[in-house]
């Protein structure tokens, strides 16, 4: 399943960037080792920029700027090394933050 949303960017307690659009896939592999036998849940994720080349870093944080159909603001980590793509986008692991 794949969703777009609007990010703001943060590094450490900085926010770096608003506004970012953001598409979020689920990681196809984690969910089928999950579904094979995996004995939890996979919270991994993809994030493509949407309109650009963005400077993510590795452990950035992309929190969600709108609530979810459950009422929760989503956070992810970047979980990996962000690739580049000419001018055109970014792609990333990400890590769905749980909060409890």
């Amino acid at each position: 399943m794949s969703n777009t949303r609007r990010v703001t960017q943060k590094r450490g307690t900085t926010t770096i960037k608003t506004n970012i659009l953001v598409q979020i896939d689920e990681n196809e592999d984690m969910r089928m080792k999950s579904n094979m036998g995996g004995a939890e849940p996979s919270f991994s994720h993809w994030g493509y920029t949407i309109g650009g080349v963005v400077d993510i870093r590795l452990g950035d944080l992309l929190v969600d700027q709108n609530a979810d159909i459950a009422g929760q603001i989503n956070s992810y980590r970047v979980a990996g090394r962000p690739e580049h793509f000419d001018l055109d986008h970014t792609e990333c692991p990400l890590d769905l933050i749980v909060k409890t």
